[in-house]
């Protein structure tokens, strides 16, 4: 066979892969939509997990190429949340508590992310396994969230602090 065919070749198959990946996260997308009630998630959203990991509310807002990965835990999102652009949520970590033994060898501590009802999260930014964003909260852009947020206040920074309160 020519190698000007195998060329083509390999980027068919690349271009295969490429196109197959994408079928499968808006089938993943869709089942989600259809499970949760939830019709407002970009199709550029990224979901990793279980779909029976993940609960949505009501008039809740995912945006584009947000990650949100549910495969070592759970994660909530409760009514009218609003998740801005690139905006990553977790749930789940690496166990990396053994010196002696690769951090790939050791699994994942299960974690479990909420955020309450009400809450807006900034674009770009991340939520870490384990925390609970309270009612009415509201994230800054490009914040780390990486510990629990009362309801009502407004968080921004890195890592994420209060930077006042809801009026």
């Amino acid at each position: 066979m020519n190698s000007h065919y195998i060329k083509i070749f390999k980027n068919r198959s690349i271009v295969w892969e490429y196109f197959w990946k994408k079928f499968e996260q808006m089938t993943k997308v869709a089942y989600i939509r259809q499970n949760t009630g939830c019709n407002n998630i970009s199709l550029t959203a990224v979901f990793s997990g279980n779909p029976s990991n993940i609960t949505i509310g009501n008039d809740s807002v995912i945006r584009d190429r947000c990650m949100i990965r549910f495969k070592h835990g759970k994660i909530a999102i409760g009514n009218n949340v609003v998740i801005s652009h690139n905006v990553t949520l977790l749930a789940g970590e690496h166990n990396y508590s053994k010196k002696d033994v690769n951090i790939l060898s050791q699994g994942m501590f299960e974690g479990e992310t909420v955020i309450e009802n009400d809450v807006w999260i900034g674009s770009n930014a991340t939520v870490l396994s384990g925390v609970r964003i309270g009612k009415g909260a509201v994230i800054g852009s490009m914040s780390l969230v990486n510990r629990s947020v009362p309801d009502y206040e407004v968080w921004g920074g890195n890592p994420a602090k209060k930077l006042k309160s809801r009026c």
